[in-house]
């Protein structure tokens, strides 16, 4: 029950601001934040917690886990989802499909297969996707992720069949189009009629309605390991994967299939007006001609939301059939949200400047003047080469002149004139490459770095004007100075990129869920770090408010005794809190390294089991929170009844958990 700013801001909320989920525990949307594999076994032991979780009604067993009817993921999230709800699909036993994930992600097999096709020259022959890691990992996923599944159903048609069997009524796996910078959904449910189960793409890239049903038998074989691909294809680490061209596979659409599927609309270009007027905007015209290839870049879904949190939020909002007040809809009695990352953030440390070798102790003047003296020496040797040749020539000649014809004269004649031809080729190469590179040619005959720059920068401008100021300064630096300004700047724009950017985007959607009265006892927050050493300052208990007309003894009462259960059910170890720091610690990676695996603190190992007791504790604390609300009397008694069997059973977990954090993994 934590905000995003860690504050206890529940007390005061007006019982006007929300709705009492009148079914508890009932319907359960769930978002599984990016974070490579990392996030996948953290998500994997969320999803065997929620497993554990079991009651009888209507004289047929029920796990906490089947009461999960959505799902939303981003990257490593959707690795764990991707694979689950294909498995649902199959009628896939949960520890099956949980030992086979587990074990597919252990080490550092995934990786090394994708290096090993990356190198089959094979494998590029017989397909379109352009050679590269990201689609090698595409390749990889299909055939070790997803092993568990039938060939034919490793696709979103696999995932979209009619099985009342299956708990999850709609998935959402997220990616973020290139084109205009916003999430890309690959989303549906047991259809896209009507964009049935959520909107397929974003609202520039969709459906193409005109020929529905080819569009939709395209769009449903694309298969599930490109999707991850796409969901996971974080920057630096991969290229963008491009649609159609990487989505395509042997048996599979072609990129004709899939262009036809889609329909990508412009935002500048107006179909309703006229040429002329379009092509008032400069953007307009390119964008049109952007838009007709129907090509188009997807990378991580973490980077615009990397929570999944924005898609549940909407997905939220859908199905209200009864046309409820909107403010007053929930279609879901909860909204769980794990996740890996945090909003603690590496703080900008200045880097060191190091002048302790001989070579950073030079300017970049010292080191312009020895590459044009470099450039000069060899032009001048080059200029005198061949004068050294035809002397080499008379000297080795000298032999036949005085002596004669002689085997060794000759040969000496031969040698000679060999060297002189060699001289004219290399001089007339040397020149032929300086007039064909006249800008390495013009660029080295230049004195200063400042007559290097107004070389290049013929027109008077204001840049041209500060760069030669800049430089005059520069010039003088020693290169170890010079090294610690670009070092600040590169890491001052990683941590912009990677914590200030990310983190901020982050805050803007939680705030949505968990500063928004309107979800108060529907929103649950499993971040990784919950129970870590880290985070000890910053934990709080679940907010309490006081019933309409209690007086203050009443009010401090019920709380003191909420307080009391919350601080005896939710324990926590000191082996606890250090294998939630082992696994908040942990790389985002798409790998374990087989050091790791062979260590005694085993970071996989450690992951899952943090996302069992972390989930376990945070579950607790919300159901007591909701047994210890004032609306909780006015419950359905099956619903009271429900929440009451699952605070007895966290709670026998948990006393299981501070004994051994690793106990239901062992058990599993």
């Amino acid at each position: 029950m934590e905000s995003i700013n860690q504050n206890n801001t529940t007390d005061s909320t007006s019982t006007l601001d929300y709705v009492f989920p009148q079914t508890p525990f009932e319907s359960i949307g769930f978002a599984l934040s990016g974070g490579g594999f990392r996030a996948a076994t953290y998500g994997l032991g969320v999803l065997s917690l929620l497993n554990e979780i079991k009651w009888v009604e209507d004289q047929q067993e029920t796990t906490l886990l089947q009461k999960v009817q959505f799902v939303s993921s981003a990257s490593g999230g959707t690795i764990t989802l991707s694979v689950y709800v294909a498995a649902l699909h199959q009628n896939i036993p949960f520890k099956d499909y949980y030992n086979h994930l587990n074990q597919a992600i252990t080490g550092e097999v995934l990786v090394k297969k994708a290096i090993s096709i990356l190198q089959d020259d094979v494998i590029w022959k017989q397909t379109e996707k352009s050679r590269n890691i990201i689609n090698a990992f595409s390749i990889a996923y299909h055939e070790n992720l997803f092993t568990i599944i039938p060939e034919t159903a490793r696709t979103l048609g696999g995932i979209m069949s009619s099985n009342p069997d299956v708990h999850i009524k709609e998935f959402c796996f997220n990616s973020t189009d290139f084109y205009t910078g916003i999430s890309f959904r690959f989303q549906g449910a047991d259809d896209w009629s009507g964009n049935s189960g959520g909107m397929f793409g974003n609202s520039n890239i969709g459906i193409e309605w005109k020929n529905k049903n080819e569009s939709i038998s395209s769009l449903k074989l694309i298969r599930l390991a490109d999707v991850l691909a796409a969901s996971s294809c974080f920057p630096m680490g991969f290229e963008p994967i491009m649609y159609p061209k990487d989505f395509t596979y042997s048996d599979g659409p072609s990129s004709q299939n899939l262009k036809d599927a889609i329909a990508l609309d412009t935002i500048s270009w107006d179909d309703k007006a006229t040429l002329e007027e379009n092509l008032k905007s400069p953007r307009a015209e390119k964008e049109k001609a952007f838009s007709e290839t129907k090509t188009f870049g997807l990378m991580d879904g973490g980077i615009w939301d990397n929570q999944g949190l924005y898609s549940l939020l909407l997905a939220n909002e859908r199905g209200n059939e009864q046309n409820v007040e909107p403010e007053k809809y929930h279609r879901f009695d909860l909204m769980m949200v794990s996740d890996v990352t945090s909003f603690f953030m590496s703080p900008y440390n200045v880097p060191e400047i190091k002048t302790n070798k001989k070579w950073m102790e030079k300017s970049l003047t010292d080191y312009w003047q020895k590459i044009k003296g470099i450039y000069n020496s060899v032009s001048n040797w080059i200029a005198r080469a061949l004068w050294i040749g035809i002397l080499v020539v008379i000297l080795f000649a000298l032999p036949l002149i005085l002596e004669g014809i002689t085997a060794a004269s000759i040969i000496l004649s031969i040698v000679g004139i060999l060297l002189l031809i060699l001289t004219i080729i290399l001089n007339r190469k040397y020149k032929k490459f300086l007039n064909t590179n006249h800008v390495i040619r013009d660029s080295l005959n230049q004195p200063t770095l400042q007559d290097l720059i107004r070389l290049h920068m013929k027109e008077e401008s204001f840049a041209r004007r500060t760069l030669i100021s800049v430089t005059n300064y520069l010039q003088g630096v020693q290169t170890g100075i010079l090294l610690q300004i670009i070092n600040a700047r590169l890491q001052s724009s990683a941590i912009m990129i990677g914590e200030v950017f990310l983190k901020h985007i982050r805050r803007l959607i939680y705030d949505q869920l968990f500063s928004n009265p309107r979800f108060v006892y529907r929103r649950l927050n499993n971040v990784i770090y919950k129970l870590t050493f880290t985070n000890n300052k910053n934990r709080r208990l679940p907010a309490f408010e006081p019933r309409e007309d209690e007086n203050q003894d009443a009010y401090l009462k019920r709380k003191n005794a909420f307080i009391k259960e919350v601080t005896e059910g939710c324990l926590l170890s000191n082996l606890m809190q250090q294998t939630a720091e082992l696994a908040y610690g942990t790389g985002t990676t798409m790998w374990f390294e087989n050091e790791q695996e062979q260590a005694t603190e085993n970071n996989r190992k450690a992951l899952i089991a943090t996302g069992q007791f972390t989930t376990c504790y945070n579950l607790l604390a919300y159901a007591l929170s909701i047994r210890h609300s004032k609306h909780f009397n006015s419950l359905d008694a099956k619903y009271q009844m429900r929440t009451d069997g699952i605070i007895q059973q966290l709670k026998k977990l948990m006393i299981e958990f501070e004994k051994d954090p690793y106990y239901l993994y062992n058990l599993l």
